[in-house]
């Protein structure tokens, strides 16, 4: 076996617990950061595993892996000279130029940047047979479809499963009879396809995925399966922000605040959680307790700009000017270039009345991103406010052709009209 691990930072190898219960040798290659193995020093590696494989005589080699490290496999198939390739939810290219519509890991594309050892065409084993496990309508089908092109390739569908149909087949407690079927090719698919049918509802994470997608189309599906999600694993914050999130979007805000407090409850030292009920509390005009919640954000997350300007954002709904221009400063100082935070900042300063101190800051933007079309957008509403319609229709024009959107390219029509009524 040749294993390669999935994002983010990783101490053990892929499966390297289930792997060594099940007594199969295993060299695993064990990412640090989420680089899609394009690193120089991993080609490197490779080839010590490629000389150690030999020297050991071992006849028949199996790459595995999970979306990256199914990518991971699928690339160094053909170096390994693998006979067979087992992918779960793998990632065909994150590269942008490959794969346009793939926006799940622009950050990590972004620090990756040229992808040097990209070419699937090239590194895949097209003798080898390759085993796919996926979702046909989760946002992997786009990756997959990419294979289904090469010969030998064998489909392993778990509908609603998501990107995580590994942690779907074991709680439904098939996974390592499925996976060690892939490996000794002894894999009935008509069996798994009926076993995986009757029992995928067990699984919390299988609801989870439902609801991602019926949030698309049905909200009152999507809140069925968040709520049934809950019921299967009520410690998952990950499902119980998610049913938040519906219920917020359907209007429920009294609902969503007593959900949240259930996942601030089940992870206490998530700050996003605490930051989310401040948001539900300013729905309801509960300041108090938003600025609690709020404040509980920020001593788990000191320096997180978001947070910082939403307890700004409560003080202006408080009316409380001097202690939101405060936050909001420090925000900016946290972070001088976020034009996010200038424009929090410039807001406040509209808001109280201070148009000079909101010009200063708003030019200080432009100086550093002078083509953003919201800073321009600011500086027009400043014009505007002290009765200089000339220079805020010059302003809103240029936002206007800076970044195109219909509210300003109206705007900027309205003060035009304006200027032309002041001229005749």
């Amino acid at each position: 076996m040749v294993t390669f691990t999935g994002l983010g930072v990783n101490i053990n190898g892929f499966g390297e617990a289930f792997l060594d219960k099940e007594r199969l040798s295993a060299i695993h290659f064990i990412s640090k950061w989420s680089h899609w193995w394009q690193p120089d020093e991993v080609r490197e590696a490779a080839e010590v595993a490629r000389s150690l494989i030999k020297r050991s005589n071992f006849q028949d080699v199996i790459t595995y892996g999970a979306s990256m490290g199914g990518y991971g496999a699928a690339l160094y198939s053909r170096a390994f000279e693998a006979s067979r390739v087992v992918m779960i939810a793998p990632q065909y290219s994150i590269d942008p130029r490959k794969m346009p519509k793939e926006k799940r890991w622009i950050a990590e594309a972004r620090k990756i940047g040229d992808f040097p050892d990209d070419d699937m065409n090239q590194a895949i084993s097209r003798s080898a047979k390759k085993f796919i496990v996926y979702d046909p309508v989760s946002d992997d089908m786009d990756h997959v479809a990419r294979y289904l092109r090469y010969d030998n390739v064998v489909e392993v569908v778990t509908p609603f499963a998501g990107h995580v149909p590994g942690l779907v087949l074991n709680e439904i407690k098939i996974f390592k009879k499925t996976i060690l079927g892939l490996f000794d090719e002894k894999f009935d698919r008509v069996t798994f396809s009926r076993e995986y049918r009757a029992t995928r509802r067990q699984s919390w994470n299988y609801w989870y995925s439902w609801c991602d997608v019926a949030m698309k189309r049905r909200l009152d599906r999507a809140l069925c399966a968040a709520k049934r999600a809950v019921s299967l694993n009520e410690s998952s914050d990950l499902a119980i922000r998610r049913l938040c999130d519906i219920q917020t979007r359907m209007g429920d805000i009294r609902a969503a605040i007593s959900t949240i407090r259930m996942a601030i409850a089940a992870a206490p030292d998530v700050d996003e959680n605490y930051s989310r009920l401040a948001g539900l509390c300013m729905m309801t005009k509960e300041y108090d307790e938003a600025l609690g919640a709020i404040r509980s954000a920020i001593d788990l997350s000191p320096k997180n700009t978001v947070h910082i300007r939403r307890l700004s954002h409560i003080h202006v709904l408080m009316k409380n000017f001097p202690e939101a221009i405060l936050h909001g400063e420090r925000a900016l100082e946290l972070d001088p270039s976020d034009v996010s935070a200038i424009m929090h900042l410039t807001g406040v300063f509209l808001q109280a009345g201070l148009l000079d101190d909101c010009e200063k800051v708003v030019r200080r933007g432009l100086s550093g991103a002078p083509q953003s079309g919201d800073l321009m957008c600011r500086l027009s509403e400043v014009y505007e406010r002290r009765g200089d319609i000339d220079n805020a229709y010059r302003w809103a024009r240029d936002s206007a052709n800076a970044q195109p959107r219909d509210d300003r390219e109206k705007r900027a029509q309205a003060l035009h009209r304006r200027v032309v009524t002041a001229d005749s």
